[in-house]
């Protein structure tokens, strides 16, 4: 009977013992790497459009004054700039998403460290954890959100004392309740990243309706129809750039939803993995498309 006991407790002490199948986060590392990329070609040519574009709107604009192109600098390295286009908008957030996508990366890679035992010391996952975590709080504030380091970093205390339990004991179970607790804070960046591409839909609508109305201006104002053919021109070219614009600002969005979905679908998948992981397929393939659409914006045709 005591022999019966003692085979329990060894199951019970064996159970959540790590041969993590690693594929789950193989794939996961693999989708942020193509988001990474995708992300930062799209919004490199939306953020040259928009350059190019309110140039062009400004210099024509018998309303515009000089004044309105000078910075205001501040204090330090400080400056702001009243009129905001899009297109600085562009640019303070291309960086911002580029720096958060990063840590992301980082990020995933860590986790396929730990669930391949390439990582096994303590000491050096609290290294990468804590510069993960600093680069989190940095891409945090450049993103808008508020709150301490404690709260903008992407491995809580508790997920990092986890970690180090799974480190000790290999056992997955502490690898994946680790991953669960830092799900509010993958969404809480997902969530702020998707309210900024909405705030730029919102402000491109804005700005293609500035830019069109001078079209017609032109269009309107002469009695001469091949006078026309030049406005209907510009028309047709704004018209494109704002679907591209629109394209992409969605597919944007599309792959910021789809980052939380594809980390939770990581920790239900630890133990017996599907073949084929949707959430996280849903995310490689919106990154693909962003960078289809980066291709088809720059030139550069199909890859």
């Amino acid at each position: 009977m005591l022999s019966k006991w003692i085979w329990v407790a060894l199951l019970l002490l064996t159970a959540g013992c790590s041969n993590l199948n690693p594929t789950p986060f193989v794939q996961y590392n693999s989708a942020i790497q193509e988001a990474q990329s995708g992300i930062d070609a799209a919004l490199s040519v939306t953020h040259d459009w928009a350059r190019e574009g309110f140039a062009e709107g400004f210099a024509v604009d018998p309303e515009s004054e000089f004044h309105q192109l000078v910075l205001e600098t501040g204090a330090g390295y400080q400056w702001t700039w009243e009129a905001s286009p899009l297109y600085v908008q562009l640019f303070n957030l291309r960086p911002a998403l580029f720096a958060l996508n990063s840590v992301m990366a980082d990020y995933a890679e860590l986790l396929l460290d730990l669930a391949t035992h390439d990582l096994s010391d303590s000491s050096r996952f609290a290294e990468l954890s804590g510069d993960i975590n600093q680069h989190a709080y940095e891409a945090g504030v450049a993103l808008g959100l508020e709150g301490d380091r404690a709260s903008l970093a992407l491995f809580s205390t508790l997920a990092g004392g986890l970690i180090q339990q799974y480190v000790q004991s290999k056992r997955g179970i502490h690898l994946r309740n680790a991953i669960r607790e830092n799900q509010p804070r993958i969404t809480a960046y997902a969530d702020r990243c998707i309210y900024l591409i909405q705030r730029l839909m919102v402000t491109t609508k804005r700005y293609y309706a500035d830019r069109h109305e001078p079209i017609r201006l032109q269009w309107t104002g002469t009695t001469k129809l091949t006078s026309r053919v030049k406005p209907t021109e510009q028309m047709l070219d704004l018209n494109e750039a704002y679907i591209a614009t629109m394209r992409t600002l969605e597919e944007l969005e599309r792959t910021f939803a789809a980052l939380p979905l594809a980390h939770r679908e990581l920790a239900e998948n630890l133990d017996a993995p599907q073949p084929i992981l949707e959430e996280m397929r849903a995310l490689h393939d919106s990154a693909v498309r962003l960078r289809r659409l980066y291709h088809e914006l720059s030139g550069g045709g199909d890859e």
